[in-house]
């Protein structure tokens, strides 16, 4: 009888206990720590139990406690390796029960969908609210292995949505497409990944150097950084001086695939390895132009799915070059802050990049925009309020008792 007082807790307004889920290494993750910023701001306690499956040597300092407590499974799992995959998957789930007796949370919120039957297990035997915070379009996951992964995640994750009691998103159209899904009156938010934009920005300087153009995030194939090494090698040989700074972690192929663009723009570019979100501000301190390549692809991602980097650059005013997307060009060009390439080349990428530095008042005057528009609609300090106040919803609601209901009946 003591255990079950003890792990049937109803969270109470203010000091929660958060438990935090993701089948990820959490490595610099912007978004998870914005989030572990603002709930302990708030007052509460958040513990993350993660999956390190390519167990890695070192990691940042911030995940060994200096915002909440870490705890880090590390049992590697090489990417199409499906049958190690699913049983490492299950010891991840007993990883992620034991860590929830130790800390004995108040509530458990899942960062991914791969980690959200667990989630489901301790809702239902411990009583905790859950929280599933939908960072992906989940049709996009194992596509490169086998385009029926993702249809059938989509599918079982439907079938537990039912289980979950606050719902988050990365954009307002993955909101609107899991809202139909969840029981009525669950509160589903869009938190958009996005950083604090001040409302008094550092003033940019005209460039009076060759124009910076920036990159930062996740390094992986995709990340077309062939396609950039093209781009600045030949605005540089054009006669159109340019540096190319850009920092991030390396993942899966990176390195492999994309060695010899590295060796080919060397001479034009500073590559300065990971940085903190806490340190974006110094980065983007020396960048003039934010450049932001997506390929076109699923119609679905294209809907839903936005450039994160984008909203953060906006933070310091900096304009972005990115090729035309259909969630994005309409957020940059009906904001005038940066510059939409219609054509998918490396002319057009140079064309583009060669007007603004020939223009730098140009470069100026869409940043103010950018800034304008961050601060106005993409500010974390409006999503991380907006975070705090459906927690205390939630509190409210487990308060009153609707969290005690077997099966995620109303």
């Amino acid at each position: 009888m003591q255990e079950e007082d003890q792990t049937s807790k109803v969270p109470k307004p203010g000091g929660l206990t958060i438990l935090k889920v993701i089948a990820d290494a959490h490595p610099p993750d912007a978004r998870l720590q914005k989030e572990i910023n603002t709930l302990e701001g708030a007052g509460h306690t958040v513990h993350v139990a993660c999956w390190d499956r390519v167990a890695q040597d070192s990691l940042p300092a911030f995940c060994a406690g200096e915002l909440g407590n870490v705890y880090r499974l590390k049992k590697t799992s090489p990417r199409g390796h499906s049958i190690r995959f699913g049983f490492n998957l299950f010891a991840f789930y007993r990883y992620v029960i034991g860590i929830a007796r130790r800390v004995q949370p108040d509530v458990l919120h899942v960062h991914s969908v791969q980690a959200l039957p667990v989630g489901v297990v301790l809702r239902e035997t411990r009583h905790l609210p859950l929280v599933y915070d939908a960072h992906e379009v989940t049709e996009m996951f194992g596509r490169g292995i086998s385009p029926v992964i993702g249809r059938v995640l989509w599918f079982l994750e439907r079938g537990v949505l039912r289980y979950v009691d606050l719902l988050i998103t990365v954009s307002e159209g993955l909101r609107e497409r899991y809202v139909k899904e969840v029981r009525p009156g669950v509160e589903c938010i869009a938190l958009l990944n996005c950083l604090s934009v001040p409302q008094d920005p550092a003033p940019r300087k005209l460039p009076g150097t060759p124009l910076v153009l920036g990159r930062i995030g996740t390094l992986r194939p995709r990340s077309r950084i062939d396609m950039i090494a093209d781009i600045v090698v030949a605005l540089n040989e054009s006669g159109t001086p340019v540096r190319f700074k850009y920092a991030g972690e390396s993942r899966g192929r990176y390195a492999a695939t994309v060695a010899d663009s590295q060796e080919r723009m060397a001479e034009f570019t500073h590559f300065v390895g990971w940085v903190s979100v806490d340190n974006f501000e110094g980065f983007y301190a020396d960048v003039d132009v934010l450049l932001n390549i997506h390929e076109r692809g699923d119609p679905l991602v294209e809907r839903l799915g936005y450039f994160s980097k984008v909203f953060e650059a906006m933070a310091f005013g900096v304009p972005a070059v990115i090729n035309d997307y259909p969630s994005m060009t309409p957020i940059i060009t009906g904001a005038d802050s940066g510059t939409v390439v219609s054509d998918f080349s490396i002319d057009g990428f140079v064309q583009a990049i060669r007007a603004l530095a020939e223009d730098p008042q140009r470069v100026l005057e869409m940043g103010k925009n950018a800034h304008a528009v961050g601060f106005q609609h993409y500010n974390w300090d409006v999503m991380g309020e907006r975070l705090v106040e459906a927690y205390r919803g939630l509190a409210r609601r487990c308060d009153a008792g609707r969290t005690g209901s077997s099966g995620g009946e109303d």
